[in-house]
């Protein structure tokens, strides 16, 4: 039971969070967005229906619960590090610019070659601010057309869990700091 529950599992989040996704910006449909999201809630019902019909809700839930877990820490960390990197782009309205927005408010997460593909090339996500049609399968070629897309933060895999730290903006260095340095260099109040 477990591999079966598995492998549609695996083929109901490729469907949801790969093929969904896109067709959600219509980069493969007409612009259909109703129809598109209460077909894939119908197709969930049903799918999810079925399964717990066939297998029973413990089974389902001892099987997606972990999926789901590990997958949305796994997303969580994706976006969450992608925004946040020393020199990121943080600006008053009146100063705030798209482009540079786009460009140096995300960061290009240089993941190895096979993660890319795993996640569904989110490591290109500040292409998505940029243009938020361009299909997953598309970015690595869109980054690599202009030089003007490269200009961002590149970030490695290894050098995100230094990232993961940075929470506060340093308004006068104008970049992100941890609590850590935040203690270090903060005047105490009295």
């Amino acid at each position: 039971y477990v591999l079966a529950i598995s492998l549609l599992a695996t083929v109901a989040h490729v469907r949801l969070f790969m093929i969904g996704h896109d067709c959600a910006h219509q980069s493969y449909l007409p612009r259909k967005g109703w129809l598109n999201i209460m077909g894939t809630n119908f197709g969930m019902v049903i799918y999810y229906g079925a399964l717990i019909s066939f297998f029973g809700l413990e089974s389902v839930l001892l099987v997606f619960a972990p999926i789901l877990l590990m997958s949305s820490t796994i997303a969580v960390w994706l976006f969450y590090v992608q925004h946040q990197f020393d020199e990121a782009y943080w600006e008053r309205e009146e100063t705030w610019d798209y482009r540079d927005a786009t460009l140096k408010g995300s960061s290009f997460y240089n993941l190895p070659r096979w993660l890319h593909w795993a996640t569904g090339n989110i490591g290109y996500h500040h292409l998505h601010h940029l243009n938020p049609k361009i299909p997953n399968y598309k970015l690595a070629t869109c980054h690599y057309s202009d030089p003007m897309l490269q200009e961002g933060k590149s970030i490695t895999f290894w050098e995100s869990f230094r990232l993961a730290n940075l929470a506060l903006w340093d308004e006068s260095a104008r970049r992100l700091i941890s609590f850590a340095e935040f203690d270090r260099t903060s005047e105490p109040t009295r």
